[in-house]
């Protein structure tokens, strides 16, 4: 037989009087409870000297990306109590989440930032703006690329047609774990639970998009403020 559709099951649910989730509200119902990500050694960071300043760096794994996200923080944020639990931060916090763009981090290309600039320059200058304000995080989110420009195939792993047995997750794939995850949702999901990770809970966002993030109650996160960036 075919497979139902959307409006077919919710008649069914509506006959016999059943609740119906999506697939999205099951994803996001995990993502909201269940930890997918951990820190790295050393747990407590590293300073690291740029450009733009000293950072703390916090390295992330997730179970459904294959290469460490990091956190550049400054005043103390991701900090750790006695127990090894994140101490938490009542005051909203400036943070930047910055997603990987090779050529445009790297090499400046331009039109890689809405605006006609480049990444690069967006990252640096929330640098800038958080050592400014002695206090806050860039979260630099590092997903295996799954679009067909050039900066998402350079950001892509190189698997066997046939590869077994490995730890990578396979996010090309629709059948696999990760996969079957939408790749905003998956983005989205681990980058707040890292922000929680760090004890954030109100933020700052840098960024120079007005749109809003829905559902971030869920994950105990409130935007109360947007930054533009300079």
């Amino acid at each position: 037989g075919e497979m139902a559709r959307v409006p077919d099951l919710a008649k069914i649910a509506e006959q016999h009087n059943l609740k119906m989730c999506s697939v999205a509200q099951l994803i996001e119902h995990r993502l909201s409870r269940q930890s997918l990500v951990r820190r790295l050694m050393p747990v407590n960071g590293a300073p690291i000297e740029t450009s733009e300043g000293v950072f703390n760096l916090i390295m992330f794994e997730s179970m459904v990306d294959p290469w460490p996200h990091l956190a550049l923080t400054v005043g103390g944020v991701g900090r750790l109590d006695d127990n090894g639990e994140p101490i938490d931060s009542p005051e909203a916090t400036l943070v930047r989440v910055h997603k990987r763009h090779v050529l445009g981090d790297i090499f400046g290309e331009r039109g890689s930032a809405s605006g006609g600039g480049s990444t690069g320059e967006q990252l640096r200058a929330s640098m800038r703006a958080v050592q400014a304000a002695g206090r806050g995080a860039i979260l630099y989110m590092r997903p295996e690329g799954t679009g067909a420009n050039l900066s998402e195939q350079l950001s892509r792993i190189r698997r066997p047609a046939h590869e077994s047995g490995s730890d990578v997750p396979d996010l090309t794939h629709p059948d696999s774990v990760a996969g079957s995850m939408p790749a905003d949702m998956r983005e989205y999901g681990i980058g707040v639970q890292i922000l929680r990770l760090l004890g954030l809970s109100k933020l700052r966002l840098l960024t120079n998009s007005k749109r809003a993030i829905p559902g971030l109650e869920a994950f105990g996160i409130e935007v109360v403020e947007h930054v533009p960036v300079g």
